[in-house]
């Protein structure tokens, strides 16, 4: 059985690459060991450029060890101010046996810049949908429940352009209400959100468990994400795995993320081990059954 290592030194709990480190793990549950140190793994699975430490991934190759490193986006380098990640990011790519993409926008996009697209693949997230589901039955109502939700101040998720989609919308059905989740400035929070005509919302806070996340998306009808420059959020994945619409503008990996085949954990995990077993040169028992 391969062994993997899936490091975090970040001691956040949010966002997309804490996200995918859970999710990949209970998708490969049974098939690969996941091990606690570099120094017993046969691959070593950069989820995320920010969250390693990059005196270990040295290490790890110097000893033999396969490097598979994950872009999704690129992070900002505004928000990572100990480093250069764009430097960091294509340096660990010379270093990777193999490098996967969330998108083939990401692929595009982010690759034009970190080369080495000869050893490189797309493999889209997906979610736990034991979780993430739809509700069994749904009632009818004469208005819907429309969501944004954000983590973190990113301009590019544009909040002001959500919150403008959702007024066009109140404004044809006062009775529409929208859902807010997540991280918000306390200044936006004690004004209202800006909102000035009346419009109805309720500010959920902060939710750390998924369940949690998936029963208000259970009950939601629409996501509002007119999102710039994601490769492959895994709030539209989420989303559509519980039956909601998502309003977005087709930018970027949206679309992608949007219009899955398979969006189940699954699915992804049989990708990743695909990769795993052709780097490291092993069977996969499971592929013929």
């Amino acid at each position: 059985m391969i062994k993997i290592f899936n490091p975090s030194i970040s001691k956040q709990i949010l966002g997309g690459g804490h996200s995918f480190r859970r999710n990949i793990e209970k998708a490969l549950q049974g098939q690969v060991e996941w091990v606690n140190s570099w120094q017993e793994c046969d691959v070593y699975l950069i989820s995320s450029v920010t969250i390693v430490d990059k005196s270990e991934i040295y290490e790890a190759k110097r000893a033999g060890k396969k490097i598979i490193l994950r872009v999704d986006n690129m992070p900002r380098k505004s928000r990572n101010l100990r480093m250069s990640p764009h430097e960091r990011m294509r340096e660990f790519a010379s270093m990777s046996d193999w490098i996967i993409y969330q998108s083939k926008w990401a692929k595009e996009w982010i690759g034009s810049y970190i080369g080495f697209m000869e050893k490189s693949s797309v493999i889209l997230n997906g979610v736990d949908t034991e979780i993430f589901k739809p509700m069994r039955i749904a009632y009818p109502l004469d208005y819907k429940i429309f969501m944004y939700i954000q983590y973190n101040r990113d301009e590019n998720k544009r909040m002001t352009e959500a919150f403008d989609m959702f007024t066009e919308e109140w404004l044809k059905n006062p009775k529409h209400i929208l859902w807010l989740v997540g991280q918000f400035s306390p200044e936006i929070i004690a004004a209202g959100f800006d909102f000035f005509r009346g419009e109805q919302f309720i500010y959920h806070g902060i939710i750390t468990m998924p369940e949690g996340m998936a029963s208000l998306m259970q009950k939601a009808d629409v996501l509002l994400y007119p999102s710039y420059s994601d490769a492959c959020p895994n709030t539209c994945v989420e989303a559509k795995a519980c039956g909601m619409e998502v309003w977005h503008k087709g930018y970027a990996g949206v679309g992608e993320a949007c219009n899955l085949n398979d969006n189940s954990l699954d699915y992804m995990g049989k990708q990743y081990l695909q990769i795993f077993n052709q780097i490291t040169g092993e069977k996969n028992v499971n592929q013929n059954k």
